[in-house]
C-alpha cells in the first residue's frame, strides 16, 4: 500500500472481507482487513479461514477466496520468507496447528471440485513449512494412501493434485526435503496408477501431477528403467482418445522433459517424432500447437548450446538429424491458415512458422535454397494458402541466415517477387508479404539500402500499404522503421530524404483515422516517425523544423483537448516530439515556448502514461535550450516538486527524480537556486520508511547529482546522509532470488554513486565530515569486493570511488587505500578483461600511486571525472515506447 493507510468498515467480519475481495468491489479494503486480522491474532485468523474453507453451507466463491488467502499467508516465495513463516507458525500452539491440518485434510475430500483444489493448494504450502521444521511427517504417506484408493476417485484427484503442488513448490523454492525426496518412488507409483485410471478426472489430475513433478523427479530420470517407465506412461497418455486435456498435458510433459532432460531424449526421438507429427497434423488445434512447441523447445535448446549459453550440455544435433522430415510436416501445417487470422491467433499454421524461424538459426544455411525455391515456385500459385505459406516460410528463415552477397541477391530477387502481393486480394497474403519485406530490411538491409533504385521501389510500396487495413498497415509502419534504423549503417546519403515530407504526412494522416488504435498500428506509426526523425541527415533539418514540429504539436494539442484525451496517440506523438527536440537541437528554440506550454498543459490536466513522456520531453528540452529554460521555472517547478514528493505515485516520483540530471545540465550554475529544495525532498525520501523499495536506488543516485551541483553547500547534509547510506548498504539479498540480487546490486551501485558525488562535489576544500563517516563506505567496498553476487558494473563503480577518494582526500585516507582488500580489488581490476573494470582499476591504481611519487605512474593517464554519472532519465522511469516488431501471426 506504499505508506497509505487503507481503512475497512468497522462492522466487517471475515466473510464480508472475503466477499468484497472476490467480487472486486473493495480489494484493497479486503487486503487491509486480512493484514489487520493476521497482526491481531495470527493463529485465530488461520483457524477462521480454515473454518470458512471447510464450511459446506458457505457460498463457493467465499470458500475459494478463503483458501487463496490461507495459502498466501503461509506461502514461502523465498528462503528468507520461509524462515519467517517457520518462526511465525512455530509460535502457534500445537493443538491449533493440528486443528488446522485436520480441517484441511477433511476439506480435501469435499464434493466441491473448486474447494478441493483450494484445499490442495493450501495443504501444499502448509506441508512445505511443516516438513522444513520436521513436522507433519505423515502428510506425504496420507496423501499417497488417498491417491491409491481407487474406491474414492474424487479424493484421488485431490490427493494427486496436492502431491503435484508440493513437488512443484519444492522445485520453485530450490528446497530439498529428505522427507519428500525419500518418497519420490511412492509419489511416482500414485501418478502412474492415476495415469492409467479409467476415471477421467483421476487421469487428468495424475498427468497434471506428472507435469508438476518433472523437475522434482530428476534423480529418477537418471535410472534407465525408471526413465523408460516415466516416458512410456506419458507417451501412452498422448494417445488417450477420450479427454483432450489428458493429451494436452501429456504433450506438455514431453516439452518439459526436453527443457530439463534434453541430454536423454535422443533414444526416444523415433517415438516422439511419431507422436508429435501425428498430433500436429490431426489433433485439436491447442494440442497440435503444443506438438509443434515440442520441436520449438528442442530448437531453442540447441540454439543456446551452439551459442555456448549451455556449455555444460552435450549438443545432440536433433534438429539437423530430423530436418528433412520436420520441414515436410511444417510446410503442410503452414497451409492451415485462416484468411482472417490476426497476430494474436496461435494456430498450427502460426506455430509452424515459429518453428521454422527457430530451426533456421540451426540449419538456416542448409535450408535457405530450398525455402527460397519454394517461395519463387509457389508465390504465384492460384491457391492463396499456398502463396501465403511460401511467403511466410521465407520470412521465417531469413533471420537465421547470416548476411552475405549471395543472401543479398536472394533477398533482392525475393523483394521483386513479393511487392506485387502487397495488393493481393486476400488480406493475410498482403500482411505476410509486407512483413517479409520488413524482415529483409531488418536482417539483410544491404539488399535494399545499397541500391537507391531498390529503395525507390520498396519505400513507396510500403507507404501505400500504410493505407491498408490496420493489421497490414501496422506491418508497413514497422517495415519502414527497419529501413530508417539502417540508414546510418550505409555509406549512401539518406535514401529516405526524397520521401521525407510525403512519408511523414502519410504517417500522421494514417494516425488520424479511427482504426489507428487497432493492431498496435498507432504505436508502430509513431515509432516509425521517431526513427525517421532520429536518423534524418542534416540536409533534412530545415524541413523537420518548418513542417514536422508544427504538425506534431497541432496533433498533440488536438488529442489533449479530446474528452477524454486520447492517451495512446498523445504518448506516441510525444516520443516523436522528443526525437525532434534531440535531433534539431538549438533549432528547436523558436518552438520552445509552444512546446513547453503544451507539455505543461499535459502535466496539469492529464493523468497516466502521457505525463511520463511529457517529462522526458521537458528533460530533453532543458538540455537543448540551456539557461533559457529558467524562463519556465515559475510554472514548472511547483508541479515538478509536487510529483517528486509524491512517493505514493511511484512512476511519477521516479521520472521526476531522474529529471534532476537533465535540468541541472541545462541550467548549469543557475540550478543552484533549486538544489537545496531538491535536497530536502531527497532527504525526506531517504528517511521515510514507507517509501517503496524500488524508489530507493533512484533517490540515492540523486544525491550525487545534487552534491556535484551544490559543491561546498553539500557539507551541512553530509552528517545526515552518510548514516542513511550506511544503513541502506546493509541490505542483503536472498541469493536464490534473482530479482532480489538485481535490487541489491542496483542499490549498492546507487550508494557508491552517491558517495562519489559527496567526494567530488566539495573537492576544492574536502570536508572532514566525510572522513568522520568513512566506516560505512569502507564496509560497503568490502562487501562489494567479497560478495560473489556482485555485478561487474558495481565492482567497476567501487573502483571508481576508490580512485576518487585517493584523488580528493589523498593521505587522509591512506590507511583505507592500502587495506589488503583494496589491494586485491585494484589488482583484480587492472587484470580484468572487461574494459570498464580494467579502466577503473587503472584509475584507482594511478590515483593511489600518486600518493607515493617515487613509485611512478605506469601506463597512460586515464581521463576520469569522478565515477560514472547517475543514469540518464532515458534509462530509468517509464518503460521505453515500443511499437514493433509487430508480433506476426507466426511469431508469438
Amino acid at each position: 500500500m506504499q505508506g497509505q493507510q487503507i481503512k475497512f468498515p468497522e462492522n466487517w467480519g471475515l466473510v464480508d472481507a472475503l466477499r468484497a475481495t472476490f467480487s472486486g468491489a473493495s480489494v484493497k479494503q479486503g487486503e487491509a482487513f486480512f493484514d489487520h486480522a493476521a497482526r491481531e491474532n495470527y493463529p485465530l485468523f488461520l483457524v477462521d479461514l480454515v473454518k470458512v474453507l471447510s464450511d459446506e453451507q458457505q457460498e463457493e466463491a467465499v470458500r475459494q477466496t478463503a483458501g487463496v488467502i490461507l495459502k498466501n499467508k503461509v506461502r514461502g516465495k523465498s528462503l528468507d520468507r520461509l524462515v519467517h513463516l517457520l518462526k511465525q507458525w512455530q509460535r502457534v500452539r500445537n493443538d491449533v496447528q493440528n486443528q488446522i491440518r485436520e480441517e484441511l485434510k477433511a476439506t480435501l475430500l469435499s464434493h466441491n471440485e473448486n474447494v478441493r483444489r483450494a484445499a490442495a493448494s493450501a495443504i501444499a504450502q502448509f506441508a512445505i513449512v511443516d516438513l522444513q521444521a520436521g513436522q507433519w511427517l505423515d502428510i506425504i504417506e496420507w496423501l499417497t494412501n488417498v491417491a491409491l484408493d481407487q474406491e474414492r476417485p474424487l479424493a484421488q484427484e485431490a490427493a494427486l493434485t496436492t502431491l503435484g503442488y508440493i513437488c512443484e513448490n519444492l522445485v520453485d523454492m530450490k528446497i530439498r526435503l529428505p522427507a519428500v525426496r525419500s518418497q519420490a518412488h511412492l509419489i511416482l507409483k500414485c501418478v502412474f496408477q492415476g495415469m492409467r485410471s479409467q476415471h477421467g478426472g483421476v487421469r487428468v489430475s495424475a498427468v497434471t501431477a506428472m507435469y508438476n513433478s518433472i523437475e522434482f523427479i530428476n534423480e529418477n530420470f537418471k535410472i534407465p528403467n525408471e526413465r523408460n517407465a516415466i516416458i512410456q506412461v506419458i507417451n501412452e497418455n498422448t494417445q488417450y482418445p477420450h479427454i483432450p486435456e489428458v493429451r494436452l498435458k501429456s504433450m506438455q510433459c514431453l516439452i518439459k522433459i526436453v527443457h530439463y532432460h534434453y541430454e536423454i531424449i535422443e533414444e526416444y526421438m523415433t517415438k516422439f517424432k511419431q507422436i508429435t507429427f501425428h498430433a500436429a497434423s490431426i489433433d485439436e488445434e491447442i494440442i497440435a500447437t503444443q506438438a509443434i512447441e515440442f520441436w520449438n523447445k528442442i530448437a531453442d535448446k540447441e540454439r543456446k548450446i551452439l551459442k555456448a549459453d549451455d556449455q555444460h550440455i552435450r549438443y545432440l544435433g536433433l534438429i539437423a538429424k530430423h530436418k528433412n522430415d520436420l520441414l515436410g510436416v511444417i510446410q503442410k501445417l503452414m497451409m492451415n491458415q485462416n484468411a482472417y487470422q490476426t497476430d494474436n491467433d496461435m494456430n498450427r499454421s502460426a506455430s509452424a512458422g515459429t518453428c521454422l524461424s527457430l530451426i533456421s538459426h540451426i540449419v538456416g544455411k542448409e535450408i535457405i535454397n530450398d525455402i527460397s525455391g519454394y517461395l519463387f515456385q509457389n508465390v504465384t500459385h492460384q491457391d492463396w494458402r499456398v502463396r501465403e505459406s511460401a511467403i511466410l516460410a521465407f520470412s521465417a528463415v531469413i533471420e537465421g541466415v547470416k548476411p552475405s552477397k549471395k543472401m543479398n541477391a536472394t533477398c533482392t530477387e525475393a523483394i521483386h517477387k513479393l511487392l506485387p502481393y502487397f495488393k493481393d486480394e486476400v488480406m493475410l497474403v498482403r500482411d505476410t508479404a509486407v512483413f517479409a519485406v520488413g524482415r529483409i530490411a531488418e536482417n539483410h538491409s544491404d539488399s535494399i539500402m545499397e541500391n537507391q533504385a531498390m529503395v525507390d521501389l520498396v519505400v513507396p510500396s510500403l507507404a501505400q500499404a500504410l493505407q491498408d487495413e490496420p493489421q497490414v498497415a501496422s506491418k508497413a509502419a514497422w517495415s519502414l522503421t527497419q529501413i530508417a534504423k539502417n540508414v546510418s549503417d550505409h555509406k549512401i546519403n539518406n535514401p529516405l530524404t526524397k520521401f521525407l515530407e510525403p512519408l511523414i504526412r502519410d504517417l500522421l494522416m494514417r494516425s488520424d483515422k479511427n482504426d489507428s488504435t487497432e493492431e498496435n498500428l498507432s504505436l508502430n506509426l509513431f515509432e516509425c516517425l521517431e526513427s525517421i526523425i532520429s536518423h534524418a541527415k542534416h540536409s533534412s533539418y530545415q524541413h523537420l523544423h518548418d513542417v514536422v514540429v508544427k504538425e506534431v504539436l497541432n496533433r498533440i494539442q488536438a488529442y489533449s483537448n479530446m474528452n477524454p484525451p486520447n492517451n495512446q496517440l498523445i504518448t506516441g506523438l510525444l516520443t516523436a516530439l522528443e526525437a525532434l527536440i534531440t535531433r534539431l537541437d538549438v533549432r528547436i528554440n523558436n518552438y520552445a515556448d509552444a512546446i513547453m506550454d503544451l507539455l505543461m498543459h499535459i502535466l496539469e490536466k492529464i493523468k497516466g502514461v502521457p505525463r511520463h513522456y511529457a517529462y522526458l520531453c521537458i528533460g530533453s528540452l532543458a538540455v537543448v535550450i540551456g539557461k533559457h529554460f529558467q524562463t519556465y521555472l515559475n510554472r514548472f517547478v511547483p508541479l515538478w516538486f509536487n510529483d517528486m514528493k509524491n512517493f505514493h505515485a511511484i512512476e511519477d516520483c521516479t521520472i521526476t527524480l531522474n529529471l534532476i540530471q537533465d535540468i541541472s545540465s541545462g541550467l548549469k550554475g543557475d540550478f543552484k537556486i533549486l538544489e537545496n529544495d531538491i535536497m530536502e525532498i531527497v532527504m525526506n525520501h531517504l528517511t521515510n520508511r514507507d517509501i517503496d523499495a524500488s524508489l530507493k536506488p533512484i533517490v540515492v543516485s540523486a544525491v550525487s547529482e545534487i552534491a556535484l551541483g551544490l559543491e561546498m553547500n553539500i557539507v551541512p547534509y553530509i552528517r545526515r546522509i552518510c548514516p542513511i547510506l550506511e544503513y541502506l548498504s546493509s541490505y542483503k539479498a536472498n541469493p536464490d532470488n534473482e530479482e532480489d540480487v538485481d535490487y541489491m546490486n542496483s542499490l549498492r551501485e546507487s550508494i557508491l554513486i552517491a558517495y562519489s558525488g559527496l567526494i567530488q562535489g566539495p573537492k576544492l576544500n574536502p570536508p572532514r565530515e566525510l572522513l568522520e563517516n568513512l566506516e560505512g563506505l569502507r564496509n560497503l567496498l568490502q562487501k562489494v569486493a567479497l560478495d560473489e553476487l556482485t555485478y561487474s558494473e558495481v565492482f567497476a563503480t567501487a573502483l571508481s570511488v576508490i580512485g576518487d577518494l585517493a584523488n580528493v582526500y589523498k593521505n587522509d585516507v591512506r590507511q583505507l587505500l592500502y587495506d589488503p582488500f583494496i589491494d586485491n580489488m585494484i589488482a583484480k581490476g587492472c587484470a580484468n578483461k572487461e574494459y570498464e573494470i580494467y579502466k577503473e582499476g587503472r584509475y584507482a591504481r594511478k590515483e593511489r600511486r600518486a600518493l607515493d611519487p617515487e613509485q611512478g605512474n605506469y601506463g597512460p593517464p586515464q581521463h576520469h571525472q569522478g565515477g560514472p554519472p547517475p543514469p540518464h532519465h532515458h534509462q530509468q522511469g517509464p518503460p521505453p515506447h515500443h511499437g514493433g516488431p509487430p508480433p506476426h501471426h507466426h511469431q508469438q
